[in-house]
């Protein structure tokens, strides 16, 4: 039966060739498992112990698995020449696709070293100065449109400068014709590359009326469902040149500010007394602030003590967040009254139970103003 096999790959060229693509992709596959199981990890075991190793950017960057990619592909490439019957026509394709693929994995590996470049760099106090961010991705552009190129040339067979010099005569051409095209395209990749928007941001565009969440990225447009429930289509080139607010740092902290004002009638404003004092450490609302004071000077106002106690009460409410900046001050005298402004953080920083939040401070404020000989400024 042996024999029999023999003389049928022997007397059939078509069977020898099938045979030796099937060792060939055999033979990525093992040096594709090779590399993961035993070289990369070796490896990453070894880097493990430097202090390169241990940087956790340095990690989340891998250009080394991304290299690894290539292997199998310069196998295929070096080795179809190897297979037996083989049309030189398909040996030239198929080394052709390996060659561009290797130069894609090589394009996309030192795009991950210019990420890990940016991270490491941006720990260290002078990036905020000297940002590099900017001109790294001016370098992964250009690496990506002479990848682009020499890709294109490896599958075509055709010399890159061949290539290049076929493409500027279309240049003008093509520019006039796919302007919003090419538009859109930077638009979408400062974007990205930036993450200043990503679908779920809430959006505010004033000069175009937006505000709502982003619920969709294309090439050519944004779509922002507004609160209103409508939808909202803008160009993605919009929000390179216009100026928009994106709340995603709110959520991101857990904070949502309070900055709110009420009036206050200043014929209202006073000093208080002893006889004040004693009788207010009674009550049952501001009565433990007061004894929790170590003394009141005689020089202090009604309006300092309502001051100093809402921030004491809004310190001890668990749902506002003492770690952010908390202030209440008064503000220039109008002629609606003295504005008393709350200034502090919320941690509720959904709509609904921020709402609540905010309006249960100003009711407790409004409602205490009086036990302090207080009163709001009405209009007569």
């Amino acid at each position: 039966m042996l024999n029999t096999i023999q003389s049928f790959f022997v007397s059939t060229p078509w069977a020898q060739s099938v045979g030796g693509m099937l060792l060939l992709f055999a033979g990525a596959a093992l040096a594709n498992l090779l590399m993961r199981r035993l070289v990369l990890r070796v490896f990453g075991k070894l880097l493990a112990l430097t202090e390169l190793g241990q940087d956790q950017d340095l990690r989340k960057h891998n250009f080394v698995a991304r290299l690894a990619h290539a292997v199998p592909a310069a196998v295929v490439m070096y080795g179809i020449e190897a297979v037996p019957s083989l049309p030189s026509s398909i040996i030239k394709v198929v080394q052709n696709v390996a060659t561009a693929y290797i130069i894609l994995t090589l394009v996309l590996a030192a795009s991950t070293v210019l990420d890990a470049i940016n991270a490491v760099y941006t720990r260290k106090g002078l990036a905020a100065v000297r940002p590099i961010k900017g001109y790294l991705q001016v370098i992964k552009i250009a690496g990506f449109v002479v990848a682009g190129v020499l890709t294109i040339a490896a599958l075509v067979d055709r010399s890159p400068v061949i290539l290049l010099s076929g493409l500027g005569a279309m240049a003008a051409v093509l520019i006039l014709v796919f302007q919003d095209t090419l538009l859109s395209f930077v638009a979408s990749v400062q974007i990205s590359s930036s993450q200043m928007i990503r679908v779920g941001d809430w959006v505010q565009v004033p000069k175009l009326d937006v505000d709502g969440t982003v619920i969709d990225i294309a090439l050519y447009h944004i779509t922002v469902r507004n609160w209103d429930m409508t939808l909202t289509t803008i160009p993605v080139r919009k929000f390179i040149g216009e100026p928009f607010k994106n709340w995603r740092g709110m959520f991101e902290t857990g904070s949502r500010r309070i900055k709110r004002s009420i009036f206050l009638d200043q014929t209202s404003v006073k000093f208080v007394d002893s006889t004040w004092l004693r009788k207010s450490k009674s009550d049952p609302i501001i009565g433990k602030f007061l004894s929790s004071l170590d003394q009141v000077p005689a020089t202090s106002t009604n309006s300092a003590l309502f001051r100093e106690y809402l921030e004491w009460h809004l310190r001890a409410d668990p749902n506002v967040d003492d770690t952010m900046r908390l202030m209440i001050r008064t503000t220039d005298p109008t002629p609606t009254g003295i504005p008393l402004e709350i200034y502090c953080f919320s941690r509720e920083t959904e709509g609904l139970p921020y709402e609540k939040l905010q309006s249960g401070i100003f009711d407790h404020a409004l409602a205490v103003l009086p036990r302090f000989g207080l009163s709001v400024f009405q209009a007569r």
